[in-house]
């Protein structure tokens, strides 16, 4: 998802470029979740990992909307001074390459980099919890393995079966 800031590598006068970009990384963050969500136990909720994957999506709308909005005001601007020079038009390009530059780009940057901070330190602190821990049953769950006379009852059983096998081949 942090591959969506190389989209302004590209000049903000160059819509169709960006775009081009923007419709090769969309599919890496679909990818991404998809592949990852199979590795996960499926739950009725979100979880911490859906959280983070649909911030990267939220992220890659708000930078495509961005440059439709740089695009849309350069364009409408354009068309609104249509007896400008070139210098006049060279003018309102620097206006908006300074503002995405100085402006935007760091702003949307350095909250990412916040959300990823976060989310690496919540990580951190996660502890991993035992299978009995996660149930949280007020009634005392005991495992078969843990009572003495069922292990034993079923090594007997287990024992006998197999004699049995061995005695009809």
């Amino acid at each position: 998802s942090s591959l969506v800031f190389t989209i302004y590598i590209i000049d903000v006068e160059l819509f169709w470029e960006r775009f081009e970009v923007l419709l090769g990384i969309f599919p890496l963050t679909i990818i991404f979740k998809m592949s990852s969500q199979n590795k996960l136990p499926r739950v009725g909720y979100m979880t911490k990992f859906d959280i983070y994957a649909g911030s990267c999506q939220a992220l890659f709308f708000l930078v495509s909307a961005e440059c439709v909005l740089t695009s849309s005001a350069i364009t409408a601007l354009r068309r609104l001074n249509t007896c400008q020079t070139p210098y006049d038009d060279e003018a309102v390009l620097m206006i908006f390459r300074r503002v995405e530059a100085y402006a935007v780009v760091p702003s949307i940057f350095l909250i990412w980099l916040a959300w990823n901070i976060y989310f690496t330190v919540q990580c951190f602190r996660v502890q991993r919890v035992e299978p009995l821990e996660a149930v949280r049953s007020p009634v005392p769950i005991q495992l078969a393995e843990d009572i003495p006379e069922l292990h034993d009852a079923r090594s007997t059983i287990s024992t006998i079966s197999t004699r049995g096998l061995s005695r009809q081949m």
